[in-house]
């Protein structure tokens, strides 16, 4: 992440406390939603828990469990689920991820609609508050929406779905 001037990170944080979202505090600053949200709410959270930095707060967890490292924790996971590493494991969660036809079926719905719409992943994003990053990561089936952004995102695209579940009996989903 680039560094920002002490100027920059202080506008956020005013833009922040008078606005009621990271997304919201992200285009009024003019910075992508990842750098907003690791300057405002993130930094609300670990201070909220007592810990200067994630880094910190990841350590303390291993170490309370009995780890010299968050590192050896997460490869001590990557084990007990058979792999030799926390790298090889990854890789299998996001290839195992791709292939989940939920994600392929919400993945077309977002790019037809969007097309339909002429909209772009930006506006989207902005419209459902989350980082376009996201918008991404859904359309390239690596990551599925919990319930209340997929309500959302439902809704800002202007489709008939009101859950998960008629969103996955369509018979354009079973195609």
């Amino acid at each position: 992440m680039p560094r920002l001037s002490q100027e920059t990170i202080r506008n956020l944080t005013e833009i922040y406390a008078t606005s009621d979202s990271v997304s919201k505090t992200a285009a009024l600053a003019g910075v992508p939603y990842h750098t907003a949200y690791y300057h405002t709410r993130r930094q609300e959270r670990l201070h909220e828990s007592g810990f200067q930095s994630y880094t910190k707060y990841c350590e303390f967890l291993a170490r309370r469990l009995g780890f010299e490292s968050y590192g050896d924790y997460l490869n001590h996971l990557a084990r007990q689920k058979g792999f030799t590493s926390k790298s090889q494991y990854n890789k299998h969660l996001v290839k195992q991820a791709r292939t989940n036809p939920e994600r392929h079926c919400l993945s077309a719905l977002i790019r037809q609609r969007l097309q339909e719409l002429e909209k772009s992943k930006a506006w989207l994003a902005y419209q459902v508050d989350v980082s376009s990053w996201t918008v991404r990561d859904y359309l390239r089936r690596k990551s599925f929406p919990s319930v209340d952004v997929l309500k959302k995102l439902f809704a800002v695209l202007e489709v008939p779905y009101q859950t998960l579940d008629d969103f996955l009996h369509d018979e354009k989903c079973k195609n």
